[in-house]
């Protein structure tokens, strides 16, 4: 048996399976006021939180171990532990009041939460603990429904269900560049992006009832599915296993399928008008070294093994706790995956990166904390 250095202590904190990334769904109950939840696999499912009023937006926020909501009529936002424990409103400035929040997003990367408003025609931001609130974009929107956030690119995408033109969206973090990427939409609801497929999908409902794909600039919309659900409304995606699951309000069931339509599944039946839909995803981290001695410098190692197939390893070392992420980028620059993100403590911190998804080739990894930034090159060979 090889001995550890005295200085570092491995701990081995084992999160997924290798037959499924994502460990659970979460959903609101638009018709029963309460967050459900469950595993992928189909078991049973049971309550995570009860007595809301008419729970709309969900999220989840990986980093904390924690679910959002919004809540359309006590024009609230609240959270809990994701086993509903904790619950607590989020605390929002008096002067920024909701008016009919609805999809909710969670940037993860710069610890802010997105939700668009259907009363205020608005899309607002806050900080996870509800400081800060900021009016991100307040013109050109007729009824804000759904959004989401990829943070790696700095963009927000939404769904407008207002007036005779149903519509896509796009703009950066702050809201500046405003661009309507689709205009040929009916009925739209629930929007979610692929980082790493580079793709956003979005849900249609009433005379079209389908699941629409297009690439991040709103080009190539092609229709997935035509569905013969009669509502799919909430949307979510799973990029590690390339697989999308979405809620279908009047049928009262959630269903799956591949990235390309095919292999659509009924995961759950008899539900209580399902509206939107988030995927909890364990923390990547399979090994975290903790050194009694602060490090005394800011460092990236080489992956090992490299070249590798299909996982390798990666330690970094802060020299003093803050906010950092550690992300893949192909030769083209497009983010493929989010390795970790959010406040860390200092200290020596060992991560296991799978690319069993990707094609063999270049990639490049790189470490954020601040102003501090590293990055190196690694090898994928199958």
């Amino acid at each position: 048996m090889t001995r550890l250095p005295k200085l570092y202590l491995l701990i081995m904190i084992v999160f997924f399976t290798s037959d499924a990334f994502a460990q659970r769904i979460i959903w609101t109950s638009n018709g029963g006021g309460r967050l459900d939840s469950s595993f992928t696999t189909g078991v049973a499912f049971g309550a995570s939180d009860t007595g809301l009023v008419t729970p709309y937006g969900v999220a989840v926020d990986r980093d904390s171990g924690r679910v959002y909501w919004t809540d359309v009529t006590t024009n609230q936002i609240w959270r809990s532990d994701l086993n509903g424990a904790n619950k607590s409103p989020v605390l929002i400035h008096p002067d920024s009041l909701l008016e009919l929040p609805r999809g909710i997003a969670i940037d993860e990367i710069n610890r802010r939460m997105y939700w668009v408003e259907n009363g205020s025609k608005k899309i607002r931001s806050a900080n996870l603990d509800g400081s800060d609130p900021r009016d991100v974009l307040d013109s050109n929107l007729s009824a804000p429904t759904g959004i989401a956030v990829n943070a790696a690119d700095g963009r927000i995408y939404w769904t407008d269900n207002g007036g005779k033109e149903k519509r896509i969206g796009m703009c950066g973090l702050d809201g500046s560049a405003p661009t309507i990427i689709d205009s040929t939409t009916l009925f739209v609801s629930g929007i979610t992006v692929d980082t790493i497929d580079s793709k956003i999908f979005w849900t249609e409902y009433g005379s079209s009832n389908r699941i629409m794909s297009a690439d991040l600039n709103g080009s190539g919309a092609t229709v997935i599915d035509t569905l013969t659900s009669e509502a799919p409304r909430g949307i979510a995606v799973d990029p590690y296993t390339a697989k999308l699951y979405w809620t279908d309000y009047l049928s009262n069931q959630i269903q799956s399928s591949n990235l390309d339509g095919t292999g659509i599944d009924t995961l759950y039946t008899h539900l209580n008008n399902p509206l939107s839909i988030a995927l909890v995803f364990p923390n990547k981290v399979t090994a975290v070294t903790a050194a009694p001695e602060q490090p005394s410098t800011f460092s990236l190692s080489q992956n090992y093994p490299n070249p590798f197939n299909p996982s390798t390893q990666i330690v970094i070392n802060l020299n003093h706790a803050g906010v950092m992420s550690l992300t893949v980028y192909n030769v083209l620059g497009q983010l493929v995956d989010v390795v970790a993100q959010g406040y860390k403590p200092a200290g020596k911190h060992l991560y296991n990166v799978d690319m069993d998804r990707l094609a063999s080739g270049v990639y490049f990894y790189t470490l954020r904390e601040g102003s501090n930034s590293i990055t190196r090159k690694m090898l994928l060979l199958k």
